[in-house]
């Protein structure tokens, strides 16, 4: 009677028996921190779905229905150069509707003109309850001033994109 021994010539199919890693069990009752940065890669990974998936068509479809805010939140495309290069034409600026009052010199503004466009310029400066505003790409000080009635946002965060030339 021949004897089946672990890679033995007459029967390579069978393989030695693994040995019991006492370490990996060890790791795995303490809470390995690889299994730890897993875990949160993977709740990242769910966060970014859940955006996608959730909240970004929610965004869409409230823009399609008129709808020119979100929580208090604006999302406007800059179409002109005139904010370069802190924001290229193209980019994508969302601003947080309120606050007129806590406004300073040097925070970036959303405010109407005249013909009821949007526009997107720097405080450059504060006087009596009327800012007055200027691109950072333009020479000049804009013509005229904003009031709060005039004041739309905040801008508190750009995104840099080419999507309009």
């Amino acid at each position: 009677m021949v004897s089946v021994v672990p890679n033995h010539p007459q029967n390579p199919w069978i393989l030695p028996p693994m040995p019991y890693d006492y370490d990996s069990r060890r790791a795995r009752r303490r809470g390995c921190p690889k299994r730890r940065v897993d875990a949160l890669l993977n709740l990242c990974l769910a966060c970014s779905a859940a955006f996608l998936f959730l909240i970004f068509p929610l965004l869409l479809y409230q823009n399609a229905a008129g709808s020119d805010s979100f929580f208090s939140l604006r999302f406007v495309l800059v179409r002109t150069d005139s904010m370069e290069p802190c924001i290229p034409q193209g980019s994508l600026v969302i601003a947080r509707e309120g606050g007129f009052a806590e406004l300073e010199t040097g925070d970036v503004i959303l405010y109407l003109l005249e013909d009821g466009q949007l526009n997107t310029h720097r405080v450059v400066a504060t006087e009596y309850g009327v800012l007055r505003t200027k691109g950072d790409h333009n020479l000049l000080f804009d013509a005229g001033t904003v009031t709060e009635s005039t004041y739309v946002a905040r801008v508190v965060f750009s995104i840099p994109g080419g999507m309009v030339k």
